[in-house]
């Protein structure tokens, strides 16, 4: 796998559509441009011979250790008030 800026570069294993296909020498004279429009949303599929190589796709910001441990409190609190208390609570 190879990191460029803020891009991981995946193995291509099942061809798929995509926002933009191009091949690895044009990719080359334009790799600032995919970047940008990587990091915006878009993915790229690089082609070698006009067969799919690699999918480049924007790495998102890891959250934090405090973050998940809220997302999960919020979580659980959403879970404990649609529980039903009662008998049939082990089925709910």
């Amino acid at each position: 796998m190879l990191q460029i800026d803020h891009l991981l570069v995946h193995p291509v294993l099942l061809m798929e559509v995509t926002d933009m296909q191009l091949g690895i020498p044009e990719a080359k004279a334009r790799l600032p441009d995919l970047v940008r429009r990587v990091k915006a949303g878009e993915e790229t599929v690089l082609t070698r011979h006009g067969h799919a190589v690699v999918r480049l796709v924007a790495v998102h910001a890891k959250t934090s250790a405090k973050n998940r441990a809220e997302l999960i409190d919020a979580v659980r609190a959403q879970a404990a008030a649609k529980a039903t208390a009662g008998a049939t609570a082990a089925r709910s």
